[in-house]
């Protein structure tokens, strides 16, 4: 299971690449391997981009449910986790003849581990690119040396409609209209979880999980509405007080 992602076309303005010019390594960071020219500038490009949409998701649920602030901390913003690329041709700044690149927001599911959280971390990265639109096509982007493409369709990995539901500390869960069994002798749940809360003696505390979810919510989530905190922001978080 590989995750999710999220990407929109650009084209590369003289800003940027003056200041991959501006960036040609000395011999000491030469000699110490620094980032070239260009790594560096599309670090910092990918860094500013990365934190708008973390000052989106801010101002958007300023007072965030557990589930949110879980997935933020554990996953989508964790010190370990670049989720931001930018494509381009790494001789631009000697031939800037070529200018098409794309920003890539890749989401690992870490190999079904983390799968439901980067479903919903491109999930939350379209809904930013959508209502921000705007702001980050006339602002954001020409900023840092960019102009969106308004004639190549973005693109988000997952073309079905996922709906999401809140689970605390377990970041949140995956509804399944259809449901699904683990075996014959298990009851039929309709929630999914990131794998890694399954993992060894965690198994038994996700199964029970997932059926509380299953047994109190199915009929709820029937009717089709993502219940992230984003998508459902009047959702009442407390109905979880229980949740094992």
């Amino acid at each position: 299971m590989g995750g999710s992602g999220y990407e929109f076309a650009v084209e590369i303005e003289d800003q940027f690449i003056r200041q991959v010019r501006e960036q040609k390594p000395s011999l000491l960071k030469r000699l110490f391997r620094s980032p070239s020219g260009i790594e560096a500038v599309i670090g910092e490009v990918a860094s500013a981009i990365r934190e708008d949409l973390r000052g989106f998701i801010e101002r958007a649920m300023p007072e965030p449910w557990e589930a949110t602030r879980s997935i933020c901390k554990q996953y989508l913003f964790s010190r370990s986790f670049a989720p931001v690329r930018i494509g381009v041709r790494h001789n631009l700044d000697e031939d800037p003849s070529d200018r098409q690149a794309r920003v890539a927001f890749t989401l690992s599911g870490c190999a079904g581990a983390a799968l439901v959280s980067a479903w919903l971390g491109a999930h939350w990265i379209e809904i930013w690119f959508q209502r921000e639109h705007e702001r980050i096509r006339t602002g954001l982007l020409p900023r840092l040396g960019l102009k969106l493409v308004e004639s190549v369709e973005s693109l988000a990995c997952d073309s079905e409609q996922i709906c999401f539901f809140p689970a605390n500390m377990y970041c949140y869960a995956r509804f399944d209209s259809e449901g699904f069994s683990e075996d014959d002798k298990e009851p039929f749940q309709h929630f999914y979880l990131d794998g890694c809360w399954s993992e060894g003696d965690d198994d038994a505390s996700a199964n029970a999980v997932r059926q509380f979810l299953t047994d109190r919510f199915t009929d709820l989530m029937r009717d089709g509405r993502c219940r992230c905190q984003l998508c459902c922001p009047d959702f009442d978080a407390n109905q979880l007080q229980g949740l094992p």
